[in-house]
């Protein structure tokens, strides 16, 4: 079962507001991977991420590719990597082109081993 952290996550996913990037979490002006999104619901829903604009990316909390421990937590995922037994989110975002809406499928269908 979905916690409700969760179920924010894929619901922006699916808005339809965020265009998708790779590689990082928030390429300036270009895009947000899935786990960029997933650090603008946590700051969006009152968690306090420290968010630094650099030349080509936004970082948070330090984090450029990876999830902040806070925003892992906060959505009860298993690592900072959106790790699962067969994958990994990040890698069906960055490298196998996954569209945010079949990325919110995939979070729902609760693979083994994504959350804690």
């Amino acid at each position: 079962m979905l916690n409700e952290n969760v179920k924010k996550w894929v619901a922006a996913l699916r808005l339809g507001k965020y265009r998708r990037t790779t590689g990082m979490l928030h390429r300036r002006g270009s895009g947000y991977c899935c786990l960029g999104v997933a650090c603008e619901v946590y700051i969006q829903h009152g968690g306090v991420l420290t968010k630094a604009i650099g030349e080509g990316a936004v970082t948070y909390d330090g984090e450029r590719g990876i999830l902040p421990v806070a925003v892992k937590n906060w959505l009860g995922l298993r690592d900072a990597y959106s790790s699962y037994n067969d994958g990994s989110l990040a890698s069906q975002n960055d490298s196998w082109g996954m569209t945010f809406a079949r990325i919110a499928d995939l979070i729902e269908s609760e693979p083994d081993g994504l959350f804690v």
